[in-house]
């Protein structure tokens, strides 16, 4: 198993990714997330108003 954190999400722990800007011309995609995990030991971590921003290059 990996070092750190580890987490999974399965058919009952779900989520969602929302874009919220995909910016051609200065390469910047962003975005929102919420998501439900399932640690080893069974317990239920909610993940709430997770927020990215990417730079990219095309």
């Amino acid at each position: 198993m990996p070092q750190g954190n580890w987490y999974n999400t399965n058919e009952q722990q779900t989520g969602e990714v929302k874009i919220t800007k995909f910016d051609e011309v200065n390469g910047i995609l962003s975005g929102t997330f919420w998501f439900n995990v399932k640690r080893p030991d069974g317990t239920i971590v909610e993940i709430r108003e997770g927020r990215f921003d990417v730079k990219y290059a095309s």
